[in-house]
């Protein structure tokens, strides 16, 4: 077992930790071959995005994740939503913008709270939760100063706060084996009072079957 790049705790167990980065498709590509890699399992989101699913398929080699096209559910909101909106998803109402103009225009029409995100990864710390018009234009001030919407993919998501609480339940499809997860429910609200910016803290919620 290699892992790339690897940590302390992985190497406990077993694994060989490697000096390349988990976004240095070139590189992994190319030890993949070089040692005639079985099965490669992505676990970041950057890479995935990358497309170094399609790289490795191309190359004629294993990988388990989702091709670079399908990584955009989690590298855009904006996509993710238009495709949730499409095929008729339950999700919070939302709005994209490529103008802080008419973002700022918006906001003062929206019911309170909203979510503000500028499109794209940024490791579960891009999103405030405004509760009040100031916070709220002061988040897209900073998210618009962070990145110019220039460019058509440069976009800022508002969306309306949904606070209903369902649990899910994680599938895993591999190799025409259906696993079925514990139901579940995540939540970024932990330890910040249900508002302010996320600070990339995750609680995961599982009803204990005895």
């Amino acid at each position: 077992i290699y892992a790339a790049p690897g940590n302390p705790g992985i190497a406990l167990e077993g694994a060989e930790c490697l000096p390349l980065k988990a976004d240095d498709i070139p590189s992994l590509l190319q030890f993949a071959k070089d040692n005639q890699i079985d099965l490669t399992v992505v676990g970041p989101e950057i890479p995935l995005v990358a497309g170094i699913v399609d790289e490795f398929v191309a190359a004629g080699l294993k990988i388990f994740g989702p091709s670079k096209k399908a990584a955009q559910l989690e590298g855009s909101k904006a996509f993710a939503k238009k495709v949730m909106k499409k095929y008729k998803v339950p999700t919070s109402g939302y709005e994209v913008f490529t103008e802080q103009k008419k973002a700022m225009e918006h906001i003062f029409m929206s019911k309170f709270p909203v979510v503000i995100k500028a499109d794209g990864l940024a490791a579960g710390k891009g999103v405030t939760v405004a509760t009040s018009l100031v916070e709220a234009k002061r988040a897209i001030e900073k998210r618009c100063k962070a990145r110019s919407l220039v460019r058509r993919e440069q976009q800022l998501l508002l969306k309306s706060s949904w606070r209903e609480k369902k649990p899910l339940c994680s599938l895993l499809w591999m190799a025409l084996i259906l696993f079925q997860w514990f139901p579940h429910r995540i939540t970024k609200e932990y330890l910040m009072k249900t508002k302010g910016r996320t600070r990339g803290v995750w609680a995961r919620i599982v009803q204990h079957r005895s």
